[in-house]
């Protein structure tokens, strides 16, 4: 690998990082940006719904236009758009200045995510197995290393500081901009144009929603949805019901979700290995059929062994980590001319996900108890991954020669 290919791979990873910190941000920083703004639990939710109502906005233009978009300039928007989000924070004087803020944040991390993911694919296609999982493990260390540096940063006995926390994802994500502009300089100079297979024809690059013209995007789309209705089920509610139903304390029910992010990130650091021996597709149904799996034992036997129940939160972590990666790797497996468009169908189910699912389960815990929305979670995540290994079952291959053979029959 070139020098030059390294640098540049660096500074999308240090995005990458930059993006996963900022995932962290409003709800570590939840109880000082109420008293803060004097607001309550709705209003602090309405946050995350308006970033995850940003995301999926321009996820949907993306997956409609992406392909008319340059993939290094998307990313290098997306993380400006981040940098001019976290910065105007610093002078926002009340709540409802909050709302288009995080908004605009949520496009510029749909933004990385969408074009950040296409671009390896499309740059480095021999290595996308290994560089692909690369970026979801900075990802996933951005959102460890977050939580327990933003306390340091701020003084918990002044709300007010906890605009210091955005102020230092702003000037790292500045770093990362200046870096990855100037590698990407240097990148592309050294880069032969993209073989012809993978760069669309006029007609294709121009195309309104193209992609959406194949089944297997609206099955990416199904499978997707199920896979993150899974992730912001658990992300809402696990340490809630071990909190309250399993026996647990505050401190302790937080160490069980920070077990299943630990199997999370063990699975991304051998992801490149596992998917020598197997396909995106294969590897995406098995994860999302054994993470649900290992989840509901957990629910089912708590209260029990905080140990025991970490250590099956850890092994569900495991399994669900590949789950978030798997699905760009399909994107560009069976869109190799539209890659832009078909990494944005993933970002779109998880800001949809994340706009519906929280307050959706919210009003079911309500009526029937914790446990059953956790169960409700697991049971799509498990049909996702029916979905997923029956939907994809034919390579593109496959398909490719089976169209060829009935072109010839017609004619």
């Amino acid at each position: 690998m070139k020098k030059t290919s390294t640098f540049f791979l660096v500074t999308l990873l240090l995005i990458f990082f930059t993006f996963g910190a900022f995932f962290c941000l409003y709800g570590t920083l939840a109880s000082p940006m109420m008293e803060f703004f004097q607001v309550g639990t709705f209003e602090q939710g309405l946050i995350t719904s308006l970033n995850c109502a940003g995301g999926a906005a321009i996820a949907v233009l993306i997956a409609l236009l992406g392909d008319r978009f340059n993939k290094v300039y998307g990313v290098a928007a997306g993380i400006g758009l981040l940098v001019l989000g976290c910065g105007i924070v610093l002078a926002v004087p009340s709540f409802g200045w909050m709302l288009p803020i995080v908004f605009l944040c949520g496009v510029g991390t749909s933004l990385i995510d969408s074009m950040g993911n296409s671009l390896v694919i499309a740059y480095m296609p021999e290595k996308k197995n290994t560089f692909v999982p690369m970026l979801h493990s900075s990802h996933a260390i951005g959102t460890m290393v977050g939580p327990m540096l933003f306390p340091v940063l701020m003084d918990a006995a002044q709300p007010e500081t906890f605009k210091v926390d955005f102020l230092a994802v702003a000037i790292a994500g500045v770093a990362a901009l200046v870096l990855f502009l100037l590698a990407a300089r240097s990148f592309l100079k050294s880069q032969p144009p993209l073989p012809m297979e993978k760069q669309p024809k006029a007609r294709d690059r121009g195309g309104f929603g193209i992609v959406f013209r194949s089944k297997y995007a609206w099955i990416l789309v199904i499978v997707s949805i199920c896979y993150f209705f899974f992730c912001w089920g658990k992300n809402s509610w696990l340490k809630y019901f071990f909190e309250r139903e399993g026996g647990m304390s505050f401190a302790v029910s937080g160490i069980m979700l920070s077990a299943f992010f630990t199997g999370t990130l063990a699975v991304r650091l051998i992801g490149p290995f596992l998917l020598k021996f197997m396909r995106p597709s294969v590897m995406m149904g098995i994860c999302m059929l054994a993470a649900p799996l290992f989840l509901v034992l957990a629910v089912c036997i708590a209260p029990a062994s905080p140990v025991l129940i970490g250590a099956i939160c850890a092994v569900s972590g495991f399994f669900n980590g590949m789950g978030g990666v798997t699905p760009y790797l399909i994107a560009g497996e069976y869109f190799p001319k539209q890659l832009g468009s078909a990494s944005a169908i993933p970002q779109f189910a998880n800001n949809a996900a994340g706009l519906l699912v929280p307050p959706l389960l919210g009003a079911l815990a309500a009526w029937a108890g914790l446990r059953m929305p956790l169960l409700l979670a697991a049971g799509v995540g498990c049909l996702g991954a029916v979905i997923a290994l029956v939907g994809f079952r034919k390579t593109p291959q496959e398909i490719e020669k089976r169209e060829a053979a009935q072109d010839a029959v017609e004619i």
